[in-house]
Formats: C-alpha cells, structure tokens, sequence
C-alpha cells in the first residue's frame, strides 16, 4: 500500500478495476440506475452512531479533539472513505479502494467542497457536528436516513451522467442477418484515418463470423490540430464460441490530445502477438502508454512532466475482452513546482457482450509553478458507451 500526501494538492483518482465497470445490459443500453439500499439497523449512544446497510455503513464518532465520519463497503470490493473534522476547522481524508490509498488535508470549508461531488455526505458535515455537540444523537441519524441511502462513490472513468451513449447500426444482408465480414466507425460517420466530425475519436472495428468469429476493434484518437495525426491503441482476437484463442495489439503513433493552459500529449507502443496469462485467465498482449504534460502559464517558466506506464489488451472467455492503461504520478515540491496526475484510457466489452462496449480516455491532474495558483483540471476526452445493433 502506498500512501502520498500533498496538502490541498493531492488529486482524488482511485483508479477503476478492469474487471469492475458497472455494466449496461443488451439490447438497450442504459445509463446505470442506482438500486435501493436497505438499511440493516442503527446503533447510537452519546459519543458514537453506525448505519448498517449490509455491503456498506456510515460510522460517527466523537472524540476529545475530532469528529470521525466513515464511510465502508466490501462490494464490489473492500473501499473506505474517512473524515477527520479537527476543532481549529481543518478537516483529513483518506480513501481507500483495496490496496490504493490517498490522504488530503486542510480547511474544513476547502475539503468539504472538493470531495462533496464524489462523497455526498460531505455536506452534511456542519449538521453533524451540531449533532454531536448538542448531544443528541437524532438530529444525526434523521439526515442521514433523509439523505440516504448512499450510492458507492463515483470513480475516475465510471459510467456517468456526463457518459454518451452512441447506438451504430451494424451491415445485414437481405435476410437481415448480420454482414460477414462486417465493419463499423463510432460515432458514426467518423474516418479512422482522419478527423471530420467535431468528436476527436474514431472506434474502428471488422467481424468476420465464420467457425468461428474474428474481430479487429480499435480506438483512434486524433491529434488536435493535424486532423490526420492520430495515436492507436487496439487489439484482434479469435472466438471459439466465445471464448478467446489468440490476441494481438495494436498501437502506434502520437497525438496531442489537449492545447490549452495545459498540454497533454500521447503515445503508444508495444503490443504484437500476445500469449495466455493464467493469472488473468485471457491472453495477453502487453502495450504501453507514454506522454508529456506541459503547464504553460506565459511567464518565463513552465512545468512540464513525463509519464509512461505498462498497460494491456486482453481476450478470455465469455466475450470478456479489452484493453486499459493507466498512470498515476506524483511529483515535485509544493513550494516550487511540481504535478499530481492520473491518465487512464480503457475499451472493454460491457456485461460480456460483444456488440457493447465502452470507451474512456481522461486525466485528471493538478499542476502548480510556486507562487502561481494551482490549476486542477479533469478532462474527459473520450467518455462513452457504443451499443451495436
């Protein structure tokens, strides 16, 4: 377990799993829908109250110095959320998503507003400790059930509202079955070789079902002045009745992703015929990822950072295939200058089917050149779930 600590700095990323994307069923692909929670039971006294919901539960607690708020769930996996409310109106946070770990500090106002979108009971804070100072430990447990139950917290690159849903209509043939070999863009319309819709992508892919199904999908993301500059990232496998025999990625190419105030660049490399990973249970074809960021503030100094991270396409059973690449880095000195980044791009097949799949490219970074202010942004590039028809 790594833990890293920049006050007020520190970028809340916990990474998303592979093999966790919330899931959107066949045929008409929706948007996920958060299911109702039970509560399980209620314990208080004094000092103390817990909210059981069975796969997750908030706790409070009162201290001499502190108020604790916790918050812990063992679905899909073991993840912990805690908040440390100090009496000099300072507040720690740490979050936990099975061995990845982060920690923030600072004025109690800051971090409530920075992680009220992701944690919602943040806001709460204020009527909570009022709670806890009268004593009475109602005035705790009613908001909480008033605003409960609580959705697990959103991760970097889940589906969400801001998620675009593109249906493409694959070819048939006049008996309405479906053309073999069969190609498709998304978003529709698009050129894997060139940008000519407003969309800086292209998901580029061919079936070709015979014994058995060959499919070749890949995502083109173009460059954003050079309309025919793109990076690749894409792999082709083999079905045996679902199930995979072979794999192979592809990649290739640079491409700047983003010019403003920041620069994002990058790259990919690797891939090839890949070979059976039992660990994983899918075969696999290592890639990698790279890039230069580049914070540009038109003085006289900049601050500029590389990243590169080994990442994967892979292909088991069951129509489970994808690829995901990711890279987190943490860097220099608050009182000079220096970086908290997370990249991540993914192209996975959703509930195991073959004709639905999603596609996220993104960052989210912040990046200061001392005595500059901090520029914090999170940017999605690519954000979208394709349903083929």
């Amino acid at each position: 377990m790594v833990l890293s600590s920049y006050p007020a700095l520190t970028v809340l990323a916990v990474l998303r799993s592979v093999m966790a994307l919330q899931a959107a069923s066949k045929p008409g692909i929706e948007a996920p829908v958060r299911a109702p929670q039970l509560i399980k039971g209620i314990k208080a006294d004094a000092e103390s109250c817990k909210i059981d919901y069975g796969e997750s539960s908030i706790y409070l607690r009162k201290s001499s110095d502190d108020y604790l708020i916790r918050w812990e769930a063992t679905e899909p996996r073991d993840m912990s959320a805690y908040f440390w409310i100090n009496d000099d109106d300072t507040m720690a946070v740490r979050f936990m998503d099975s061995d990845r770990a982060r920690k923030d500090n600072g004025p109690s106002v800051d971090m409530q507003e920075k992680y009220a979108r992701v944690y919602p009971f943040a806001p709460l804070i204020n009527t909570i400790k009022q709670a806890f100072q009268s004593g009475m430990m109602a005035l705790l447990v009613l908001p909480l059930i008033h605003c409960g139950p609580y959705p697990k917290p959103q991760r970097f690159g889940d589906i969400s509202e801001k998620t675009k849903f593109i249906t493409v209509q694959l070819p048939r043939n006049a008996d309405g079955l479906l053309a073999s070999p069969s190609t498709f863009t998304a978003p529709p319309g698009c050129s894997p070789d060139v940008r000519i819709l407003v969309e800086n992508y292209c998901v580029s892919g061919t079936f070709d079902v015979k014994t058995t199904v060959n499919l070749n999908i890949n995502l083109n993301v173009f460059d954003v002045e050079i309309p025919n500059k793109k990076v690749v990232v894409g792999l082709q496998t083999t079905l045996d009745e679902g199930d995979a025999t072979t794999i192979t990625g592809s990649t290739g190419g640079c491409a700047t992703m983003l010019k403003e105030t920041l620069v994002v660049t990058a790259c990919t490399s690797g891939g090839g015929k890949g070979k059976y990973d039992s660990a994983l249970s899918a075969y696999v074809s290592d890639i990698g990822l790279s890039g230069h960021l580049k914070l540009d503030l038109g003085t006289e100094s900049t601050t500029e950072h590389d990243f590169a991270l080994p990442g994967y396409v892979y292909a088991g059973d069951d129509f489970d295939m994808g690829m995901v690449a990711s890279a987190f880095n943490s860097s220099g000195d608050p009182k000079v200058s220096g970086i908290n980044a997370t990249f991540l791009t993914i192209m996975d097949t959703l509930n195991a089917s073959l004709f639905d799949w999603r596609v996220y490219t993104g960052l989210t970074v912040d990046i200061w050149d001392y005595p500059q202010p901090v520029l914090h942004r999170e940017v999605d590039f690519i954000n979208t779930v394709i349903h083929l028809v």
